[in-house]
């Protein structure tokens, strides 16, 4: 079954099959509805430390909201860390194994 989450209104699914080649943190994308890619919404910051399966959520997307649908969907917890990227700090997240083998 797959896992809705809403963001601004909208619904998505998500996957977490992949990683980013510069550090495996687990890359998040959402898709609409009818299948169709619609984003990605972690962001890759290989000059950060990730504990295993933490990544960090992208700016462009209301990040305390996302979080809390991502718990509850079970896809990923808050782990409260901040990670650094220039001027932008990013909320960590670590990924639920459940959704990586999804």
């Amino acid at each position: 079954m797959e896992k809705l989450i809403s963001i601004n209104g909208m619904k998505f699914t998500v996957s977490c099959d992949k990683e980013y080649d510069a550090n495996n943190q687990p890359v998040i994308e959402i898709f609409e509805e009818n299948g169709c890619p619609a984003g990605v919404i972690s962001v890759c910051i290989p000059s950060h430390s990730f504990e295993e399966n933490e990544t960090a959520l992208c700016g462009d997307v209301p990040q305390d909201e996302v979080v809390k649908e991502l718990e509850r969907q079970g896809i990923a917890n808050g782990t409260g860390k901040i990670a650094h990227s220039g001027y932008g700090t990013y909320p960590v997240i670590k990924v639920t194994a459940e959704a990586l083998s999804a």
